[in-house]
């Protein structure tokens, strides 16, 4: 028997408890929301768009000559069968840690920052996330940067001032799919 949400309710058999025969299956690491994620990573592996001409199908709409960490996160993810973020999947999640400091749900834009919030009890020993860093969105700014939404305890950032270069080594991604 599997259990193909995880802990995400209702927990019954027929609903999202499942028997298999031994067949191969797809489970998700986090779901959250109405969203498959992936356990989150450091995005070290680097495409040289420089020599390698497929840089295009890494995401870059731009074509931009460097050691780039932003299209190894993007080939990361099309590696699980997944995608890099847009910035409104981004905010979905962070609507989906965190409440206001009195407990309430929180709402958050594709290109807002919150502050002043807490996570959600469900994820204060147990989130998805790093916090602390930003992770990559799959939409560019410029030919040499890319957005990211930034997560740390007590807020998220995630409006046109956080583009990144897409050959900082630093960066976290975080792979999705529906």
């Amino acid at each position: 028997m599997v259990d193909v949400n995880g802990k995400k309710g209702p927990n019954r058999v027929g609903k999202d408890i499942q028997l298999s025969s031994g067949v191969a299956f797809s489970t998700c690491d986090n779901p959250i929301g109405d969203m498959c994620w992936s356990t989150d990573f450091v995005a070290n592996t680097p495409i040289d768009t420089c020599s390698d001409t497929t840089y295009d199908k890494h995401g870059s709409a731009n074509s931009y000559c460097a050691t780039n960490y932003w299209a190894g996160a993007i080939k990361a993810c099309q590696d699980k069968g997944m995608e890099l973020p847009t910035r409104a999947q981004l905010a979905q999640l962070a609507s989906n840690l965190y409440v206001t400091r009195n407990g309430n749900e929180v709402t958050i834009g594709a290109t807002e920052d919150k502050d002043n919030l807490k996570l959600k009890d469900e994820y204060k020993d147990n989130h998805p996330l790093t916090l602390g860093y930003g992770y990559w969105t799959s939409e560019e700014g410029i030919a040499s940067r890319a957005y990211q939404r930034d997560f740390d305890t007590s807020g998220t950032n995630g409006d046109d001032r956080y583009w990144y270069v897409k050959n900082d080594s630093e960066s976290r991604a975080i792979c999705v799919s529906n």
